[in-house]
């Protein structure tokens, strides 16, 4: 009898949650899509010398412009401290948004069978609370009904497919030929400027924060150092 009701209150449980079940084994593992709005081409093969700025709020990548430098570095860039010195300009704005939060039912695609898993969830826990009795079951199953759909809401609002985007928008100015002075003002048409964005896309069940802001955040360093070709 302990067995039985046992395996029962497993089956109800799987029931009013079967969308909740679903997705955290579906998305359990983290998943990261980065892409690059253009590509960055540079008409001086020969410009190595690189200033960099990266304005990024988020405490986690505090060591986020240091590390994208060093990536630079092996790409061929000689980083320096001045525009004066820079054939190419490279500014880095990063905007980070908020996790979004879609119940695990919505990201099945469907609706679980709320009514009817609440009718056998209602059945069920009269069958336990009853002890086996068929009369007492019947009346504890009418008062499931309810208990089943606050149980299947329960349930699923435990688990939640985490969505999280972040965005790095890039200004890349390159110092034309016989440029002088301030070469990367605009008005000065002694430059060639490019704009485009990076995006890192991450998405989990139940996605927290303090979980995923290392492995986000060097995607992010990686996406931003393919912004600028390689130097040969």
């Amino acid at each position: 009898m302990k067995s039985l009701k046992a395996a029962l209150g497993l089956l109800l449980f799987y029931l009013a949650g079967c969308s909740a079940m679903q997705t955290a084994i579906e998305f359990s593992d983290l998943e990261l899509v980065a892409n690059t709005r253009r590509p960055v081409f540079l008409r001086d093969t020969a410009s190595r010398n690189l200033f960099l700025t990266v304005d990024c709020p988020v405490q986690e990548w505090a060591s986020l412009p240091s590390s994208l430098a060093q990536e630079l570095a092996n790409k061929g860039y000689n980083i320096v401290t001045s525009r004066d010195e820079a054939n190419v300009i490279m500014a880095v704005q990063i905007r980070s948004g908020e996790i979004e939060k879609h119940s695990a039912r919505a990201v099945q695609g469907r609706r679980d069978a709320t009514a009817s898993t609440s009718a056998l969830a209602g059945g069920g826990l009269g069958y336990l609370v009853s002890n086996g009795d068929p009369v007492t079951s019947i009346a504890a199953g009418l008062s499931g009904l309810v208990v089943g759909g606050v149980a299947d809401v329960t349930i699923n609002s435990w688990v939640y497919m985490g969505i999280l985007e972040v965005n790095g928008d890039v200004l890349v100015v390159e110092r034309l030929t016989g440029a002088k002075g301030d070469w990367w003002n605009p008005t000065n048409n002694a430059a060639k400027e490019t704009e485009t964005a990076v995006t890192v896309r991450a998405k989990q069940a139940s996605l927290k924060w303090d979980e995923v802001a290392t492995p986000i955040g060097n995607k992010l360093e990686a996406q931003l150092a393919s912004v600028l070709p390689a130097k040969k």
